[in-house]
């Protein structure tokens, strides 16, 4: 019986492992993948093409995250909305 308990322990122990490194293996694989398919993926350039990219998402996601932190009743979630309207108006105005 002592014997099956510290095999249990070692099974939790080795889970317990595996489920924080899991996430961090995964995205270096998804990194290599994307190495592999687009040479230059993993390059600065790309990478910093990406963070502009991704850069108003990120504000909008902040700013987002201190009306959730407020507490108040009256949360309102319409960001995503608002961002794709005005994609959607820009690209209308800005055509050649």
């Amino acid at each position: 019986m002592k014997q099956l308990i510290t095999k249990k322990r070692v099974a939790l122990a080795i889970a317990k492992r595996w489920k924080g490194i899991t996430p961090f293996c995964l995205f270096v694989v998804l990194l290599l993948i994307g190495e592999l398919a687009s040479p230059g993926f993993l390059s600065v350039g790309f990478l910093a093409h990406l963070l502009t990219l991704a850069s108003p998402l990120g504000i909008m996601t902040l700013g987002q995250t201190f009306v959730i932190i407020s507490g108040k009743e009256d949360v309102d979630f319409s960001c995503g909305a608002n961002a794709s309207l005005a994609i959607v108006l820009a690209d209308l105005f800005l055509r050649e």
